[in-house]
């Protein structure tokens, strides 16, 4: 990895990242693992996990729901291996091994209608249950909103007065972001910013014409490998300085070729691995592109 590439902010790096990780027939530590000999075999830098949460209880399974099960709130499975307190100890015990890892992503994506609570109580419990079961509680495991902050009223002023650390700083270290339903995620990062273990994403779907960044949003999450549906307001939200842009959906050399030039951080597909394109460079990370 040259030495270039450490030093530079967080934001300013482009990775791979696989789409519903727990789905993509292989473990945590094979879709982190990066293969010199041939950077298309995983590598990955970002993880995505779909969290449904146990109705009346503080325990989340993952998995990716139908459409029925979404409607009848039935598709948490409290068998051992969908436990999402397993899901974290694997990730827990991957990154213990190896203390000096690039930081990794992790998307949390919280399914329509299958997270319940009220708040601040939701963003606490929900925290306590991350930081348990991602290694013991280890305090410097995840690099928090309010490491970010840095004294500043919200995250989208410090992004824009301080930005992100450098890589090397985030070494062996955990991101984690909330993404899926928009009005839970919102509350969350919103419910005292600087005691939360998560950041929190803005979506934008295919078919919406515009959206916004709000003071605490500073990731934006894209469904787009397509000029006519990339959001218009990308550019000015770069200029503010701290936006991290992850794309999903990603399933062609076209598509990815496209949100690289496009200036994605973060580029999940899944195809990790078997796809010639499905890489950013001979290493794991690399510059970003422009917009």
């Amino acid at each position: 990895m040259p030495t270039g590439i450490l030093d530079l902010p967080y934001d300013q790096v482009a990775f791979k990242a696989s789409h519903n990780s727990y789905d993509r027939g292989m473990t945590y530590a094979a879709q982190l693992t990066h293969h010199p000999a041939d950077p298309t075999d995983a590598g990955c830098r970002g993880l995505e996990l779909d969290l449904i949460q146990k109705r009346g209880d503080w325990k989340w399974s993952v998995s990716h729901p139908t459409l029925g099960n979404t409607i009848s709130r039935t598709a948490y499975d409290s068998a051992p291996e969908h436990q999402l307190s397993t899901h974290l100890e694997e990730l827990g015990a991957w990154s213990r091994d190896r203390p000096t890892h690039h930081p990794v992503l992790v998307q949390l994506d919280l399914k329509w209608r299958l997270n319940f609570g009220d708040f601040p109580e939701y963003a606490e419990k929900l925290d306590s249950y991350l930081a348990a079961h991602l290694d013991n509680g280890r305090a410097d495991t995840v690099y928090t909103p309010g490491e970010f902050l840095r004294g500043e009223s919200t995250l989208g002023r410090a992004a824009g007065k301080h930005g992100w650390p450098l890589v090397r700083d985030l070494r062996g270290r955990f991101v984690l972001v909330l993404s899926g339903t928009a009005s839970r995620k919102y509350r969350y990062i919103q419910s005292h910013t600087a005691r939360r273990l998560c950041f929190a994403d803005k979506g934008y779907r295919r078919g919406q014409h515009r959206t916004t960044i709000r003071g605490n949003q500073i990731f934006l999450n894209v469904q787009s490998d397509s000029d006519k549906v990339w959001p218009k307001e990308a550019p000015g939200w770069r200029a503010q300085g701290g936006i991290i842009i992850r794309t999903w959906d990603i399933s062609s050399r076209k598509g990815w070729d496209f949100c690289r030039r496009k200036g994605a951080n973060v580029l999940s597909t899944d195809h990790v691995s078997g796809k010639p394109w499905a890489k950013v460079g001979s290493q794991p990370l690399a510059l970003r592109g422009d917009l």
